[in-house]
């Protein structure tokens, strides 16, 4: 596992931003056959249908 940091530059990111993220990840999960406890499977789903 990699620290997020090593993949975005930085350790912050806006507030509006880290408030909307914990939702919009729950409803990819709850859409798909992604393990719950795996959130982390949603930015790889991006690396390949991006």
């Amino acid at each position: 596992m990699a620290p997020l940091e090593s993949v975005f530059g930085g350790r912050k990111i806006p507030v509006e931003t880290a408030t909307a993220v914990p939702a919009a990840v729950d409803r990819l999960l709850k859409s798909s056959d992604m393990p719950e406890n795996e959130r982390w499977r949603v930015l790889e789903t991006l690396t390949t249908e991006w």
